[in-house]
C-alpha cells in the first residue's frame, strides 16, 4: 500500500513538472515543422497530463497497408524519472518485419490506455478505420472489453499471447503439480487442428474432474475458441501464421538496444530517444528500399517490345553466366532467323535458305519448340533456367505466360 501511494504520489510529481509540459510543446513544434508528424495528449479531468502519443509519417503508411493485425503490449522498463511505461502498437510488413504505428508514454498499463491509443490511431489517420482491424494480439492485461469499447466485436477476436498463457497465465491458474499433467493438452488446443482441440480438451478434462475450480478454468478457455483455439485463428485471413504478441516483444527489444538497459530521463528526453530510435529504423528501411530500386534499375533493357520484355526476364531468372552464355547467344543467333506463321503452327529457317532446308524447325502452336537445346537444357545445371527460350522461338516473338506459375512457353496470337 505504501508502495503504491509513493507511485501514485511520483505520478502526481511527473504530471505537474515543467518537464512534462516541455515535452508537450516539443511535441507542438515537432508537428509544426514536420508535415505528417501528429500528436494526442491524453489529461484527466483535473487538466494533468496522462498520456502522450505520436504518429510519423512512415507509421501512417504501415498502419493503412497492414493494420489488418495489430499487436498490443506495454513495457514497464523504467526510461523516465517515474516510471511511465511504454507502448508501442506494431503491426507485421510485407517482409514480416516489425513496424511501430505509434508510440505512447502514459500513466499507467491499463485497459483504458490501450482503448485509448487505438482510438487515437484513428484520430491522427482518418484514412484509417478500425473495422479494419481482423486481429488483436496480447497478453493477459488484454480482455475482450476492449472489443466492445472499441465497437468492434463482430468484425475482430482478441487472441491471448502463447507464450504468457503457457509459462505465465496457466501454471498460476492450473497449479504447477496439475499444469504439468495437462500442458500437452493445452499446447495442443492452442496450435492444433479443430479435432486436437476436442481431443486435448476431453483428455485435459479427465485430470481435473476432482477440482471443480480448476475444471471450470479449463471450460472457460474451452468455450472461448476465438481466444485460445489454434484452428479458429487459421481460419481468419491474413492471420500470419503468428499465435501471439511477438512482434510487441521484438520492438520492446529493439527500445532496450537502442535507448539502454534504463534511465532516469525526463518526459521530454524520452520522447526524443524514441524519435531518435525511429528516425534510425527509417534510414535503415529507405536504404534497403533503394538497394532493391538500384537492383531493379540494373535489369532493364536496351531492346525494344518484346525483346525487352524476354531480356529483362531473363536477366532476372538467371544466373550471370545463363544470361552471358546462353541467353545472349541464342537472342544473337535468333536475329538471323525468319519465320512464318501456318494457322497454329510456325515454321523457323534461317535467312538466306529455302523454306524446307533440313535446318527449319517446325513449333506447334502452346508447345516447345523441337530444338536440340531445348532437350540439352531439360534438367539443367543450376546456373541454368530451365525456362531459357531456344533462339527458334525468340525469333518468333513467343513469349513467357508466367515465369512463375508455368515451364511452358506458348505462341503469342
Amino acid at each position: 500500500m505504501l508502495k503504491q501511494n509513493l507511485t501514485a504520489l511520483l505520478r502526481k510529481v511527473m504530471q505537474e513538472d515543467s518537464a512534462t509540459w516541455d515535452a508537450l510543446r516539443f511535441l507542438e513544434q515537432m508537428k509544426e515543422s514536420n508535415p505528417g508528424f501528429d500528436h494526442r495528449i491524453k489529461y484527466n479531468h483535473l487538466g494533468r497530463p496522462e498520456a502522450v502519443c505520436w504518429m510519423l509519417p512512415e507509421m501512417r503508411s504501415d498502419l493503412i497497408r497492414f493494420g489488418n493485425c495489430l499487436f498490443l503490449d506495454s513495457q514497464k522498463r523504467q526510461y523516465n524519472i517515474v516510471g511511465w511505461p511504454y507502448i508501442g502498437p506494431v503491426v507485421k510488413d510485407s517482409e514480416m518485419q516489425v513496424r511501430c504505428v505509434a508510440e505512447s508514454i502514459c500513466l499507467e498499463e491499463s485497459h483504458r490506455m490501450y482503448v485509448w491509443i487505438v482510438l487515437m490511431l484513428v484520430e491522427m489517420e482518418p484514412r484509417f478505420n478500425l473495422s479494419f482491424i481482423d486481429i488483436i494480439f496480447g497478453d493477459q492485461g488484454l480482455t475482450d472489453q476492449i472489443l466492445i469499447d472499441l465497437d468492434i466485436g463482430s468484425t475482430c477476436i482478441l487472441r491471448g499471447d502463447y507464450h504468457h498463457l503457457m509459462n505465465e497465465v496457466w501454471p498460476h491458474t492450473f497449479g504447477t503439480h496439475l499444469y504439468q499433467k495437462i500442458r500437452g493438452h493445452l499446447d495442443r488446443m492452442l496450435l492444433g487442428s479443430k479435432s486436437e482441440w476436442e481431443l486435448s480438451y476431453t483428455s485435459a478434462k479427465q485430470h481435473l474432474l476432482h477440482d471443480a475450480e480448476k475444471f471450470s478454468a479449463l471450460e472457460q478457455i474451452y468455450n472461448k475458441p476465438s481466444h485460445f483455439a489454434g484452428w479458429f485463428l487459421k481460419k481468419i485471413e491474413g492471420n500470419l501464421l503468428l499465435h501471439g504478441s511477438v512482434p510487441a516483444e521484438q520492438n520492446h527489444s529493439s527500445v532496450a538496444a537502442h535507448l539502454g538497459a534504463g534511465a532516469s530521463w525526463s518526459v521530454a528526453e524520452q520522447v526524443e530517444k524514441l524519435l531518435l530510435r525511429q528516425l534510425h529504423l527509417t534510414a535503415k528501411r529507405r536504404h534497403k528500399d533503394s538497394q532493391a530500386f538500384v537492383a531493379t534499375v540494373n535489369y532493364k533493357s536496351r531492346l525494344q517490345d518484346q525483346d525487352a520484355f524476354n531480356d529483362e526476364a531473363a536477366k532476372q531468372q538467371l544466373s550471370q553466366y545463363g544470361y552471358h552464355k546462353l541467353f545472349l547467344v541464342e537472342y544473337k543467333t535468333s536475329c538471323q532467323l525468319q519465320f512464318v506463321v501456318h494457322e497454329n503452327d510456325t515454321i523457323v529457317w534461317p535467312w538466306g535458305s529455302p523454306q524446307n532446308c533440313d535446318e527449319r524447325v517446325l513449333i506447334h502452336g502452346g508447345h516447345r519448340g523441337s530444338c536440340p537445346k531445348i532437350h540439352k537444357y531439360k534438367k539443367p545445371p543450376l546456373v541454368i533456367n530451365k525456362d531459357m527460350m531456344s533462339r527458334h522461338e525468340l525469333s518468333t516473338t513467343l513469349k513467357q505466360v508466367s515465369c512463375y506459375k508455368t515451364e511452358c512457353w506458348t505462341q503469342k496470337k
